[in-house]
């Protein structure tokens, strides 16, 4: 009877601090940067899944968080631009030829706002209050069209594989030269299970296109 208490006591400690942890990084994530922040703004083609409270980063470094975001509809309804406001730590600067680019934070869909800087800007500091043009924002896009097409071959895989093949995908997109090692041996795997290989990677280069297309072309660097 007393070992199963102190068993019992044990299991309770490290339950307790388990939820402790869990609830100080959930502050972490959520918290609010710190010191003085100002507000910018900046257009974007498209803001899907990026809500209001998503984290600003720069290198990897909670900067500030998204205030507002409003979405802009096209007369004949195909297109939709949004103008998204954040703020950055007051000794932060985003300059007018830096990058800003909405990322995954997850598979899950969650988002952040990325301030790339520009290793050989000659741009000037951004006022705050300023306005950063769509020519230097990157849009978001959905991961699952880069599936398009291929629900077929992909079922044959299990979820471990699909995603690893996923957050691969999702690396090379986002400019992580690491992710190009995984996504070869990903998709190795997935020739290796299709009946059809010239098809499958056919369908993947035109998803691949699409999907750089709605980004504007490439993942800067």
């Amino acid at each position: 009877m007393k070992a199963m208490k102190t068993t019992i006591l044990k299991i309770v400690v490290f339950a307790a601090i388990m939820i402790t942890m869990l609830v100080l990084v959930m502050q972490a994530l959520t918290r609010p940067p710190g010191g003085d922040l100002e507000t910018y703004h900046a257009k974007f083609k498209d803001v899907s899944g990026l809500k209001v409270g998503d984290d600003v980063r720069m290198l990897g470094v909670q900067v500030g968080k998204v205030t507002d975001i409003e979405v802009e509809q096209s007369s004949d309804h195909r297109m939709s631009n949004a103008a998204v406001s954040f703020t950055l730590q007051n000794d932060r600067k985003v300059r007018t030829d830096d990058v800003l680019a909405i990322r995954y934070q997850n598979l899950t869909g969650s988002r952040f706002l990325e301030v790339q800087k520009n290793a050989k800007s000659t741009g000037t500091a951004v006022k705050p209050g300023g306005t950063i043009d769509e020519k230097y924002t990157r849009p978001s896009f959905d991961i699952t069209t880069v599936f398009v097409g291929l629900k077929p071959v992909l079922s044959t895989l299990n979820s471990d594989d699909i995603n690893h093949l996923s957050q691969s995908v999702l690396a090379v997109i986002q400019g992580n030269g690491e992710g190009l090692g995984p996504l070869l041996d990903s998709l190795d795997k997935l020739m290796d299970v299709s009946n059809d290989r010239q098809r499958v990677l056919t369908q993947l280069i035109t998803n691949l296109g699409s999907v750089s297309e709605s980004i504007g072309g490439a993942s800067p660097a």
